[in-house]
């Protein structure tokens, strides 16, 4: 019955999540994260309490006892709620580019040998300028079936099960038309 609505809002803090701003500050990321599993959680309660009323509980418990992504995330969804916030690791990726000119003569000696002109190459036809930077990345995981994940993939799987659990529970008449649509 409601499901559109917290599926939505939970689309709104996955798309936040992912938002550079949001991404790189690790706080604003576990408050989005928090809210995108409350969300998330609620389109499974909606539908859970909807079934239920229409003697279609067990349809329910089939559809999402199978899948993997409505289990870890209800786990992390209870932690986050009952026994501490939920912070996944993140993982960093720092890389480093530099660019220099070189010269067009090499020179090449060693402790017993006097330093001597190997040979000659036009490297740039023009000096090149002394160039570089680094970019630096973060990535959240989680632990999934004994493997760390990106974070983000996974709540997009996520949505995209919540989604086709509350399509097919549509199509079998377990759960109301989206809102709006009469049945």
């Amino acid at each position: 019955m409601h499901e559109d609505h917290k599926l939505a809002e939970a689309r709104h803090f996955l798309d936040r999540m992912g938002s550079p701003e949001v991404h790189e500050d690790r706080e604003a990321f576990i408050y989005n994260l928090s809210a995108f599993l409350s969300a998330a959680r609620s389109v499974l309660q909606y539908a859970c309490s909807e079934a239920a009323a229409r003697g279609r509980r067990g349809w329910y418990d089939c559809v999402v006892g199978r899948s993997q992504w409505c289990k870890h995330f209800k786990d992390m969804r209870n932690a986050n709620i009952h026994e501490r916030p939920a912070k996944p690791r993140a993982a960093h990726s720092i890389v480093i580019s530099e660019t220099i000119g070189l010269s067009d003569s090499f020179m090449a000696g060693g402790p017993e040998q006097p330093m001597a002109e190997l040979g000659t190459m036009e490297v740039f036809a023009q000096p090149a300028p002394v160039s570089g930077g680094f970019t630096h990345s973060t990535v959240y995981v989680t632990a999934i079936g004994g493997q760390e994940r990106p974070l983000l993939d996974c709540c997009e799987a996520y949505v995209e099960e919540l989604e086709s659990i509350i399509e097919a529970g549509r199509r079998e008449g377990v759960l109301s038309p989206e809102h709006g649509e009469s049945r």
